[in-house]
């Protein structure tokens, strides 16, 4: 496959844009100007000037088409001067302008022109169809792709449909070889080059999106133009519709082929091409259904008209679909295969098999050629290379990925398919979020357990193994079970007040300091009848079990002071020792101070624990209203 001719530079690129569209625009507007002058001038002196809405349609319609085909035309080449496919539009564009304005003023004037003048211009309307003509077959000769053996179907062209178009107005070739046989024959070489740019770019789906595109809007505009006006005219037969009124089909060309050349959402080219491939399908079988039936059987029009509704829609409509899902490629894969492979996706622990299972995924919706982790930072997939090429961004521990030829390079990535993959990452996103959070979940049981068996387990426990006492031994086991299927459980008991938590912990901790010849000093003060909430209940007694731990086992004291002070807002309590203490930059804080300080920063409370020349002073306080809101 050999690429389109590469421009070469010239004086005219050396211009901008702007101004070269500037020099088109004056001379359409100059040529516009001679047309509306000829045709509403008056036909002799004294005579008024008709005003422009006196004028026909057989001027409107010429005049317009022409205007608007030569001004898409020239704002193509204005953007690629020197290339030779914009330069062939461009020519096909000052070709359509001859033939269209030409009979628009022939058929409109009120002046008396001159047989010369007269003939001047029925030989530029048949010169400028004939024109246009070479410059399509020449531009599907060289665009998207430039065919083999270029150059001789070129001189052929050329040659060929010039000399005879030439040897038409002489008169010089037999009456039967008109012009109009002459475009008949120009549509159907259209038609065969075309073909071949199907068959040449089969392989890179961008340049078959280009070639499908822009032969479906020459079939469907010159096509419309041969089909009603030009191919009865050589079989001596009447126009279906008068000439410059099918002018207007020419319009459609010129838009469809300035989309391709521009290369306009190229993406989409394609299907556009297809959908309104079965859509003027339709309608066509619609008309020749209708009239074969008003023909052949003995009904009326509406009769006709209603039974070539039902055998389109039960013949056509059924085909329709069945073609379209071989031409248009769809992914078969169900909503609930893809929800399902979301959910497997995140919730594969393996990040390479994460990473094989997301790919496979993405493998059956798109079916790429290619997949491949890439550098993209995008929060969102992004259609790039006109439409080859679709980048997924990367989602935690997912690298960004690569997407080239879809459907096994016969397609091209539009925006559905953008959409879908930005739903996946959405989709999966989500589920990710869910997992993590489940996740987060799990650790912060573990390390509420871990944390309430070393505060309250651990201490219950300690207790009984000092225990002299073989009954109260057994009693504090039996506790330390009940409490740790509460832990397990993370039962939730009712409020309680402070003095009814208080008179529990001072009774076992009352009994925990005479096992270790502990004087214990006790004081409650405050609003010692307030109900305390079951984390606040579980924090007293965690934070209390084990500082009484560490007086028992690090301290050496004789004597331990606690006192617990409720008021209005926040919970305090102070726990003196009078052991040894410690140097606190020598001796780093073990779990169970750890543990506390995060249960208490939990509650929006705080933990200080200070050395003094008597011992050790613990204090600890946290507010009260925030755990009761």
């Amino acid at each position: 496959m050999t690429p389109a001719t590469p421009p070469t530079s010239t004086a005219l690129s050396q211009i901008s844009p702007s101004l070269r569209f500037g020099i088109v625009l004056a001379v359409l507007l100059a040529l516009s100007v001679t047309a509306f002058f000829l045709a509403l001038a008056p036909f002799a002196d004294g005579q008024a000037w008709r005003s422009p809405l006196e004028l026909a349609p057989i001027f409107w319609i010429p005049v317009l088409t022409g205007f608007g085909s030569f001004l898409i035309a020239g704002w193509v080449w204005s953007l690629r001067p020197d290339d030779l496919a914009t330069r062939l539009f461009a020519i096909s564009g000052v070709a359509t302008l001859a033939f269209t304005y030409a009979p628009a003023i022939r058929y409109s004037t009120r002046l008396a022109l001159p047989e010369m003048a007269t003939t001047t211009l029925s030989m530029v309307n048949s010169l400028g169809a004939s024109s246009f003509g070479i410059a399509m077959i020449a531009l599907c000769l060289v665009y998207p792709t430039r065919l083999p053996g270029v150059r001789i179907w070129m001189c052929l062209n050329v040659g060929v449909f010039g000399l005879a178009t030439l040897g038409a107005l002489l008169g010089v070739l037999p009456s039967a070889v008109g012009v109009h046989l002459i475009t008949t024959v120009e549509m159907l070489f259209i038609v065969i080059a075309v073909i071949g740019q199907l068959v040449v770019s089969r392989q890179d789906p961008a340049q078959r999106a280009i070639a499908l595109w822009l032969g479906l809007a020459i079939l469907f505009g010159a096509g419309g133009f041969i089909v009603t006006t030009a191919a009865p005219s050589v079989f001596n037969g009447q126009p279906l519709i008068p000439a410059v009124y099918s002018f207007g089909f020419f319009l459609l060309i010129y838009i469809g082929i300035a989309a391709g050349l521009t290369r306009f959402r190229l993406f989409e080219l394609g299907e556009w091409a297809y959908r309104v491939f079965f859509y003027v399908v339709g309608s066509a079988l619609l008309l020749l259904v209708d009239i074969s039936l008003a023909v052949m059987l003995p009904i009326g029009p509406g009769t006709a008209f209603a039974g070539a509704l039902i055998i389109i829609a039960l013949i056509y409509l059924p085909l329709r679909d069945v073609f379209g899902r071989m031409l248009l490629p769809r992914p078969d894969v169900s909503d609930d295969q893809v929800f399902q492979s979301i959910v497997d996706v995140a919730l594969e622990p393996d990040a390479a098999r994460r990473q094989r299972l997301w790919q496979d995924l993405l493998q059956r919706l798109f079916r790429p050629i290619e997949i491949q982790a890439t550098e993209f930072a995008g929060p969102e997939a992004h259609i790039v290379n006109e439409g080859v090429e679709m980048l997924v961004p990367s989602l935690r521990q997912l690298p960004a990925l690569q997407l080239r030829y879809p459907w096994n390079g016969r397609g091209l990535f539009g925006p559905p398919h953008q959409r879908m993959a930005a739903r996946l990452t959405q989709l999966l996103d989500h589920v990710e979020s869910g997992r993590l959070a489940y996740d987060r979940g799990v650790a912060t049981e573990r390390q509420r357990i871990a944390r309430d068996m070393h505060d309250n387990i651990g201490a219950q426990l300690l207790s009984a193994l000092h225990s002299p006492d073989q009954s109260r031994k057994d009693t504090m086991i039996r506790e330390s079970l009940s409490d740790l299927r509460d832990i397990i459980n993370d039962n939730s008991a009712a409020d309680l007040s402070l003095e009814e938590v208080v008179s529990d912990l001072r009774a076992e901790t009352a009994e925990r300091c005479a096992a270790h010849d502990i004087q214990l000093d006790w004081s409650l003060q405050g609003e010692t009848g307030r109900a305390l909430p079951p984390t606040a209940s579980h924090a007293l007694r965690s934070v209390m079990r084990e500082i009484v731990s560490n007086t028992i086992k690090h301290a050496e004291a004789s004597t331990l002071s606690i006192a617990i002070v409720a008021d209005g807002r926040e919970l305090n309590f102070v726990c003196q020792d009078n052991g040894k203490g410690f140097d606190p930059m020598t001796v780093k804080p073990g779990n169970g101070l750890e543990n506390l300080q995060d249960r208490l920063a939990a509650l929006g409370g705080e933990l200080a624990t200070l050395p003094t020349p008597e011992g050790v002073t613990t204090k600890a306080s946290f507010p009260l209203a925030r755990l009761e809101g």
